[in-house]
């Protein structure tokens, strides 16, 4: 009976010669669990009668020897190969043995190394001759004859060739116990197929109830897999992004993106895995919290394949408080305290807060970084309450930044995202601000929670004008960086130019810096920056700018005229002696500042 009660198993027969082709239909008869229908046939015209009748239904094909090697090339379906049988070599064997000529075993290696085996088994010195292809079989039989052999044992193919140029011949045949094997061996090959396709069939059914659409690519970016049809609306787009991110993984085993595809945001986690000794990247493509209406300033997202422009790991500085903000990060890697970074704008907070993103145990998945200044309210609650934020997930550093523009309104709701379902426990929330910009947040509630209740460890980031020592290794860095970006050939700065750099008061901190390389580099007409074209650039800054040192406090015990003097005097040295800028700085002209200094004098 067929297992389980399943359908007998069809089967299509090939046999190479009559008789066999008799046996087979005569075993069929006597089982329930298939169905056979057979054919006789040899080589390639069996070959491609199995090419012509494989799609009729048939779960398997049964031949034998030489004509199912050639089946085997030639269609989609498995094929069984009935053999030649110890038992079936043996009988042949026996039968020449009863002849009084020389005889020599022809066949293709099945049948060869089995007549070998049999001859080594009882010490019989048989001729045995291996082929290769039906070619071969006039060349080797040619060879034989020569030599006074007179009979040829093998099968349909070789003992017909070897008719047709004068040998006797003993066809090895096939018995019923090789019939019977080859049923059994088919029957269980087709069972074995049914419970692969139930087991694949249910892994299918399983990717496709994940919410999720899965893609698998090779690491030629060849698509392997995916989980939509490439009719759908986002495949192309979702393959395309896919493809250009399959590189990322030479070096990580695991990574996560953040993505906008076709207005739709997408959090993608990629794994790499081996398959039948290949390397393949298989994707999970989960939609994720619409904000393609934001303000692009708003949300975006930094991942471990992208890089800062200044790596704070390696970086020398020379600033005694940084080196300790930065053994600080080091100590923090395994933390998942969450962190507030203070200091004025461009200080190189977000820098800092990548740098802690790079040591994290979570470094393989996104950042999302929410700049509050550019929020609303609405968005910022989304973003805080909805249940498909993309902050909701496990194992991230989120960064909240400008924390100082949060809405009032919000600081209760920004407190229960904190402290709701354990979430420190699963991430790591990083904040910065700006101290001294809006009083009211500095004493609020919020932040006295940030700094005690969630104990938040702190890091205030220098100003670059407390840190003026490492202008020149920012800039040089800066400079490399620009060269790639704008294909300049700028080496760096002469020391009369640096020395300007390095002596600027920086309102802008290093985003003013930054602005100021990036102009002396797109001007330069040489490979070293010059002195005065960095003058320039540092004059020409935004007048709106307080660049300028604070007036020196004068010594107000003397006359009008002395007070005057010492003002114009110290605003001279602080301008290295440079009269237009310290007539600006006074906001008098020259002549009048002259004037003042003769008049002072004179006094």
């Amino acid at each position: 009976m067929p297992a389980s009660g399943r359908n007998p198993v069809k089967i299509l027969a090939i046999a190479p010669y009559d008789g066999l082709r008799e046996l087979i239909l005569e075993v069929a008869r006597t089982r329930k669990d298939i169905e056979v229908d057979a054919f006789t046939a040899d080589m390639r015209e069996g070959a491609d009668l199995a090419r012509e009748l494989q799609h009729n239904g048939y779960s398997v094909i049964i031949s034998r020897a030489g004509t199912a090697e050639l089946i085997e090339r030639r269609v989609q379906i498995p094929v069984v190969d009935m053999g030649l049988s110890a038992q079936d070599m043996l009988r042949a064997i026996r039968q020449a043995q009863s002849y009084s000529g020389r005889f020599a075993i022809v066949g293709f290696p099945k049948i060869s190394r089995t007549a070998q085996a049999i001859c080594e088994l009882l010490q019989y010195r048989g001729h045995v001759v291996t082929v290769n292809s039906e070619d071969e079989i006039r060349e080797r039989l040619a060879e034989l004859k020569e030599k006074d052999f007179n009979l040829v044992i093998g099968d349909v193919v070789t003992t017909v060739a070897a008719k047709r140029i004068g040998f006797n011949i003993i066809l090895v045949t096939s018995g019923r116990e090789s019939v019977v094997a080859s049923f059994d061996q088919a029957v269980k090959l087709v069972e074995s197929i049914n419970k692969l396709q139930e087991i694949n069939g249910l892994y299918f059914k399983i990717v496709k109830s994940l919410p999720e659409q899965v893609f698998a690519y090779g690491m030629d970016k060849s698509l392997l897999y995916s989980s939509i049809h490439s009719d759908a609306p986002v495949f192309d787009a979702l393959d395309s992004e896919l493809k250009t991110l399959v590189g990322n993984f030479a070096y990580d085993d695991e990574l996560v993106f953040f993505k906008n595809i076709n207005d739709q945001s997408w959090k993608i986690t990629g794994r790499i895995t081996s398959h039948y000794e290949r390397d393949i990247v298989i994707f999970h493509c989960l939609p994720s919290m619409d904000i393609t209406s934001f303000d692009p300033r708003a949300v975006y997202f930094r991942d471990s394949v992208s890089a800062p422009l200044v790596n704070y790991e390696t970086f020398n500085t020379n600033n005694r408080y940084l080196q300790g903000v930065l053994k600080h990060i080091a100590k923090l890697a395994g933390s998942h305290l969450p962190v507030m970074i203070s200091g004025q704008r461009g200080t190189g907070k977000d820098t800092i807060a990548y740098s802690l993103f790079q040591k994290s145990n979570v470094f393989r998945a996104a950042m999302p970084v929410i700049d509050c200044r550019y929020t609303t309210p609405g968005q910022l609650r989304r973003i805080l309450k909805d249940q498909d934020s993309f902050v909701n997930g496990a194992d991230m550093t989120i960064y909240f930044k400008n924390m100082q523009s949060i809405d009032e309104e919000l600081y209760i709701e920004f407190e229960k995202f904190i402290t709701a379902g354990n979430l420190q426990k699963k991430n790591r929330i990083v904040m910065s601000c700006v101290p001294g910009q809006k009083v009211a947040f500095d004493k609020s509630d919020l932040m006295y929670f940030i700094l005690y209740r969630a104990e938040a460890l702190c890091i205030t980031m220098p100003t670059l004008n407390e840190r003026a020592s490492d202008i020149p290794s920012l800039a040089i860095l800066y400079v490399n960086e620009l060269n790639i970006q704008m294909g300049t050939q700028v080496i760096g700065f002469q020391p009369q130019a640096m020395d300007l750099l390095q002596k600027h008061r920086w309102v802008g901190n290093i985003d003013q810096f930054k602005k100021v390389i990036k102009e002396l580099i797109f001007q330069a007409d040489s490979p070293y920056i010059g002195e005065e074209e960095t003058r320039l650039a540092l004059d020409s800054q935004n007048p709106g700018e307080s660049t300028a040192l604070p007036l020196p406090q004068p010594d107000l015990s003397g006359n009008l005229d002395a007070i005057t003097r010492e003002v114009i005097r110290a605003v001279l040295e602080q301008e290295n002696m440079n009269q237009t800028r310290a007539a600006r700085r006074l906001g008098i002209s020259r002549s009048t500042m002259w004037r003042k200094l003769g008049e002072a004098g004179a006094g």
